[in-house]
């Protein structure tokens, strides 16, 4: 809802730091209602508290939060480019590994080098049924490019798993999703999540052990040449809903190595560019965490007695 103040006593622009500051947004939270849709009335939120110093005073606090926060919001642009830079860095060399024609490799359907492709089902009672704990369900939210989201990890009593023993996943299995929105999204799954199965929306790919290698495949689906192709298969249906068959995955083509020991050779190299992104992505993403908390601490000083006498303490030391 719009919030205008009276510009007599309060600027705009002190008024929007105002409420955006932690102390002003625990008094909303304490205010506001409801479980599903968090709601504040009108008369509740005119009871909120802001400081209101004198109309100089807010003008230097504005100015200084203004400087402050555009030079912190460059800082946060340009990391954001480094970041997006580093993956790109590592995606490219995996586009180049899986996009050119080498001496050694062939092509195969994936029904040639593997020994079970299949996705499982939701258990009766859909997700109210779920378990605290139990056997690991596998859902299309937990499977992401190169790695695995264990928030919303859905279990199993051993009755459900049981009715999908049919899709229980082993170690080094390839987890693809093949339906929506997420579809193509494809990692490896983890050991700590078996023993497991996967509902509909997700399709266990085992490799057979002497044809292809279980790293070597996840890297081969995720790059961006055998990601769009299998992103077009998904679209050949004609539906409004993207979706993989068991058929198409199966009649999929790839291009490998013959020899197992040239393909971990190609997985290894891949290991170290993928290590060396990480260790960027989380610089980066460290920095990206402290400058958010640069801001904050900024508006708590800003609306504490300590700014009110001295608006120049928002000033961050640095913002690079």
């Amino acid at each position: 809802m719009p919030i205008r103040f009276d510009t007599s006593t309060v600027l705009q622009e002190f008024g929007y730091y105002a409420f955006v500051a932690a102390s002003m947004q625990a008094q909303i939270k304490a205010a506001t209602y409801g479980a599903a849709l968090m709601q504040i009335n009108i008369r509740d939120l005119r009871k909120i508290i802001i400081p209101v110093p004198p109309l100089d005073v807010q003008k230097r606090i504005v100015a200084i939060l203004d400087e402050a926060f555009e030079g912190i919001d460059t800082a946060v642009a340009n990391t954001g480019k480094n970041l997006a830079n580093a993956r790109e860095i590592f995606d490219s060399y995996l586009k180049d590994v899986f996009s050119q024609e080498h001496a050694g490799w062939s092509a195969s359907k994936l029904k040639q080098l593997t020994t079970k492709i299949g996705s499982g089902a939701t258990p009766r009672g859909g997700e109210e049924s779920y378990k605290t704990e139990g056997i690991s369900l596998i859902r299309s939210l937990n499977v992401h490019d190169l790695s695995f989201k264990y928030p919303k990890l859905a279990f199993l009593d051993k009755e459900q798993a049981d009715a999908l023993s049919n899709v229980e996943v082993h170690r080094h299995d390839v987890l693809l999703n093949i339906t929506g929105a997420s579809i193509a999204r494809c990692c490896l799954v983890p050991e700590n999540v078996l023993p497991a199965r996967v509902n509909q929306h997700v399709a266990i790919i085992r490799p057979a052990a002497t044809k292809l290698d279980s790293s070597f495949l996840h890297y081969l689906l995720i790059s961006k040449p055998y990601k769009s192709s299998l992103l077009l298969t998904g679209e050949d249906g004609g539906t409004t809903r993207q979706a993989l068959t068991k058929a198409q995955l199966e009649d999929f083509a790839v291009a490998c190595p013959e020899a197992l020991e040239q393909q971990q050779a190609i997985v290894e190299n891949l290991d170290m560019m993928l290590a060396e992104y990480q260790s960027l992505e989380a610089i980066y993403r460290r920095k990206l965490a402290l400058f958010e908390g640069l801001k904050r601490s900024i508006l708590q000083k800003a609306f504490s007695d300590e700014l009110a006498a001295h608006p120049e303490k928002a000033l961050p030391e640095a913002a690079e």
